[in-house]
């Protein structure tokens, strides 16, 4: 028979220990299973023994004990304290639900006058808003299409400005796109980079044109236009008494007059 040094655990539970340090639990029956142990020494003797090996570590104070008792009486009326502060908030609850659907009731079944200005303020806002976010798509669609253009090397005449400005404001993505496209098929790139230099690989410009080039895109590609139908003229005999210099300047005078 092995000796067995009787303790209690953490958990309150009564456990002996043999000299190797190997822990046994008190068996629930007769028959004991591995690591149990069965408790038959007389009530005297277990008496002793059990005050003899107990831990100090779980041995209280009388005066610890004691402001364990306080603390857990003050941590019960606290309890108490809270449940009657909970009651009373749920009843707040209650109370502020009830009057909430009493005010929508009312406000549904006829809205103030009041309720009907600050609706009214708020779809007057609300328009704005749109017309504010549609106003700055059209111009941010607008200012795209006419960079890439221009980054591409075309000169957009004033007009087509004009058009592609209103395109932008449609809310049918493809009028705007299909604009742009038409225009790069179409149209040459800018005249001034195409002629505005004597290059051998760049057409032959009369003088009577090239002095245009210093008013802008739109000046010089008039004046190649008119050049152009000074040519037609002369090839049908009809241009004999006017030179090209004479035909385009009387055409662009009041180009330039009304610059």
């Amino acid at each position: 028979m092995q000796t067995l040094i009787l303790s209690v655990d953490k958990d309150g539970t009564l456990i002996g220990t043999n000299p190797a340090g190997v822990v046994f639990r008190l068996a629930n029956g007769a028959e004991p299973r591995q690591r149990e142990f069965i408790l038959s020494t007389p009530e005297g003797a277990f008496a002793a023994t059990f005050d003899a090996t107990t831990n100090s570590e779980d041995t209280q104070d009388p005066e610890d004990a004691q402001a364990l008792r306080d603390e857990i009486a003050a941590l019960e009326m606290r309890i108490e304290a809270l449940k009657l502060r909970i009651a009373a908030l749920m009843e707040v609850v209650e109370q502020t639900d009830e009057s909430t659907t009493e005010s929508t009731t009312e406000s549904t079944d006829e809205p103030t006058a009041d309720a009907v200005k600050l609706r009214a303020r708020l779809d007057v806002l609300e328009a704005k808003d749109t017309e504010r976010e549609a106003a700055d798509r059209a111009k941010s669609r607008a200012a795209g299409a006419l960079a890439g253009l221009k980054n591409d090397g075309w000169h957009v005449p004033e007009r087509c400005k004009e058009s592609i400005i209103k395109l932008a404001a449609s809310t049918d993505d493809s009028l705007l796109a299909t604009y742009v496209e038409e225009f790069r098929a179409t149209r040459p790139k800018d005249p001034v980079r195409l002629y505005g230099t004597r290059n051998p690989t760049t057409p032959e410009v009369p003088d009577a044109v090239l002095k245009y080039n210093a008013q802008g895109p739109d000046a010089f590609e008039r004046a190649l236009q008119l050049s152009a139908t000074y040519d037609e003229l002369s090839a049908a005999g009809l241009a004999r008494d006017i030179s090209r210099d004479e035909f385009v300047g009387s055409h662009m005078h009041p180009i330039a007059m009304r610059s």
